[in-house]
């Protein structure tokens, strides 16, 4: 359980609930009670927010603004629906739950459902696409508990130790920045009955596709990528060819064509799109290649047999369906 999402964030929350919650609570006492019951459960939304901060930005790449009214809204709900519903379904095993009861019992579910629904379809105040790795939420944990380790002390010594949480910050994005700027790969992307590829110099990336690859905004394997990397401008997208040059090799791709005879052309990478029906055997004599690479455009059974031939030819075959998205570094 210690790596499941919802455990970490449940059990985060709970422990920044009880650690940070009464200090943010002592920052202001109000006079009036109303005033003061919406002042404690801002603070209890905001420590648990801020605990779970780093998670949520490194497993959704994503930052709800609205959390504060959803907490003002979905708290008092909750109390409701639990201490009813406890009564109903007391009531039920009796066999004496009014009617009106249930119904009202309904109402406010339904009520908050559709609040919760309204919320989240407030896409203009969710922060998307944020880049943040696993190296960088530890780091954010170790500034944020040295902070309030901090701020309940004031001592110098813990001080510093925020100062040097910052500067090993600062670095970390420095170096993940240099690292992007001179990294450059090539990449075939999952996508079903799509033909996708990327070939990525620093923090520019040229998107390679069929004319009939539909590439969504938000749910593509391109935009799962650029989540990883801060900052990457995709340049343009181009059709594909059947030679690609990456850097100085070439990349022979064969596609529903099945053109490859009058390229008189031996290549190291094979790309296979769009379910060529091409003598696969002959193929691999003419072509020489030591790796062939199938993506979610081709046929299961094709792909199928394609893999079985490799294997008795000793070629190393890489089918993005099973073993993922094919990156090549150079």
């Amino acid at each position: 359980y210690l790596f499941d999402v919802g455990f970490q964030l449940s059990y985060t929350a709970v422990f920044s609930i009880v650690w940070m919650q009464p200090y943010f609570s002592n920052l202001w006492k109000p006079r009036y009670k109303i005033i003061n019951y919406f002042w404690q459960l801002l603070t209890v939304s905001f420590a648990a927010q801020l605990g779970i901060l780093p998670l949520s930005l490194f497993y959704f790449h994503q930052f709800p603004s609205l959390f504060f009214i959803s907490s003002l809204v979905i708290i008092p709900f909750l109390g409701i629906i639990l201490g009813v519903g406890f009564l109903v379904i007391i009531l039920a095993l009796l066999n004496f739950l009014p009617q009106f009861l249930a119904t009202f019992y309904g109402a406010v579910i339904k009520t908050m459902n559709d609040f919760v629904t309204f919320i989240s379809h407030q896409e203009a105040f969710v922060f998307q696409d944020i880049s943040f790795s696993l190296l960088l939420m530890i780091l954010f944990y170790v500034l944020l508990i040295s902070t309030m380790n901090w701020l309940e002390t004031k001592s110098i010594k813990n001080l510093y130790f925020v100062l040097i949480s910052i500067s090993m910050v600062q670095i970390n994005l420095v170096y993940e920045k240099f690292k992007i700027q001179n990294t450059n790969e090539f990449i075939v992307f999952h996508q079903s009955k799509n033909s996708i590829f990327g070939n990525r110099k620093g923090d520019e990336l040229t998107i390679y596709r069929t004319q009939d690859s539909i590439i969504s905004k938000r749910y593509s394997p391109i935009s799962s990528y650029k989540r990883g990397l801060s900052n990457l401008d995709v340049q343009q997208k181009s059709s594909i060819k059947n030679i690609l040059k990456i850097n100085s090799k070439k990349v022979l791709i064969i596609d529903s064509l099945g053109v490859y005879d009058n390229l008189n052309y031996n290549s190291e990478t094979v790309i296979l799109i769009q379910s060529p029906k091409i003598n696969f055997e002959r193929m691999i004599q003419n072509t020489q290649p030591k790796l062939i690479i199938a993506d979610g455009s081709n046929y299961k059974s094709y792909v199928r047999l394609w893999q079985k031939t490799c294997e008795n030819s000793e070629i190393y075959f890489h089918n993005t369906s099973k073993k993922g998205a094919y990156e090549y570094h150079y």
